[in-house]
């Protein structure tokens, strides 16, 4: 049997026990559908700038079907078309965020205290110190950082520990494993340390970096550990061993990684206008992201939680692309971009402005599924011979690696 494209023999697909194309010729023939773009619409636009005409955060509650923004002087719940629910006036918070049941709410700030809200009433239950706060994977814990000393309570709001040891200031929220079993801070004093959960017990520090650590998180599988530095460094750790994987210098700006789903690849901003995305276990690179006549500064790219989509962000547009680097969608945006946040399924977008816009954008399920179909379709007829040669779950798996 032989490719229909190059019309050299088949390879022989081990795992599924059929014959597949060769990759390179299945690129040139899947019929366009890669490029075909999937309806993304916008489907809500409100304004809630504050009183100084700053809109500092808005995301998704984890079933999408809300939307908490904070600005300068309210924080405001609405439902998924913009109705609002509830509004209370703030008192310096800068950010809010949801539990992972979506039950409750943080509020917190450099310079205001935390509070835990009822997120269907905006209640409050709990004052607890000044910090910014974030919440473990379970919610069962929440942590606080300000200054040099991180500090975890359980969810009722009682101190468990207290993490110490930094000596210079923390650039951003604790991270928990996966498993919740180990915590990750990173700091002014060029290191990043990593604690037990459970005791809060110094288990490691990794050190290499020449500048401060502003960045360090656990992959989505728990096993890698990535940190970035002033220094124009990204270092890659083994999570269990500690061991140091590999180095990467290639950066001239603040580098914040973004994992895929499954932790097996990453992406970030490597120069002005190119994103990057490697291999997490190798650093080797596969693919590179460059917008096409575009001269000026990428501010950051990411993952969607479903790891089919990449976002990167310029000052005044939203591109989409496939994980494999294909362009998807530009979605203008004339408030330049302040904030962006995928839903938790990845089909919704938040995106913010230094306005106070909020734009919400969907991608349609229905129309996906119609989509990865008609790959599957073009597949099988492009082979030509019989459906035996790409079953369906055969094809979808090809296709996986193209979405």
């Amino acid at each position: 049997m032989k490719c229909p494209v190059c019309h050299k023999k088949y390879t022989k697909c081990r795992k599924h026990k059929k014959y597949k194309m060769h990759k390179d010729c299945m690129k040139k023939h899947r019929g366009g559908f890669e490029n075909q773009p999937i309806p993304i619409v916008r489907t809500l636009a409100f304004n809630d700038v504050g009183d100084d005409n700053e809109l500092y955060s808005a995301s998704f509650s984890p079933d999408g079907l809300k939307i908490l923004t904070v600005n300068s002087n309210t924080i405001n719940m609405r439902s998924a078309n913009g109705l609002k629910i509830w509004g209370f006036h703030t008192t310096g918070e800068t950010s809010a965020l949801f539990s992972p049941d979506g039950a409750q709410i943080l509020t917190g700030g450099i310079d205001s205290v935390v509070q835990l809200l009822d997120a269907n009433t905006g209640e409050k239950h709990l004052t607890l110190r000044i910090g910014e706060p974030s919440f473990s994977p379970n919610g069962s814990k929440i942590v606080i950082w300000s200054g040099f000393i991180a500090y975890v309570y359980d969810k009722n709001g009682s101190m468990i520990y207290t993490l110490e040891g930094h000596t210079g200031n923390m650039w951003g929220t604790p991270h928990f494993s996966p498993d919740e079993s180990k915590i990750i801070t990173y700091s002014g004093d060029n290191t990043a340390r990593v604690w037990n959960a459970d005791t809060g017990e110094i288990i490691r520090i990794l050190e290499g970096h020449g500048n401060i650590v502003h960045y360090a998180d656990f992959s989505p599988d728990g096993t890698t550990i990535i940190t970035a530095s002033f220094d124009k460094s990204m270092r890659v750790w083994d999570a269990n061993t500690y061991a140091l994987m590999y180095v990467r210098n290639e950066f001239d700006k603040r580098v914040k990684p973004s994992f895929s789903q499954d932790g097996s690849k990453i992406v970030f901003v490597t120069d002005k206008n190119q994103s990057t995305i490697r291999d997490v276990g190798t650093g080797k690179i596969m693919n590179t992201i460059r917008i096409k006549g575009y001269t000026g500064y990428v501010n950051f790219a990411k993952f969607s939680p479903n790891g089919q989509v990449i976002l990167t962000s310029t000052y005044d547009k939203i591109h989409l692309w496939t994980s494999n680097g294909s362009l998807i969608k530009t979605i203008p945006f004339s408030g330049g971009v302040h904030t962006t946040q995928f839903s938790s399924d990845g089909f919704k977008l938040i995106i913010t402005g230094d306005n106070g816009d909020v734009h919400v954008w969907e991608q349609d399920q229905k129309s996906v599924d119609a989509h990865k179909s008609g790959m599957i379709d073009a597949l099988n007829k492009s082979v030509g011979l019989n459906n035996d040669v790409l079953s369906e779950e055969h094809a979808g798996s090809i296709i996986k690696q193209y979405l």
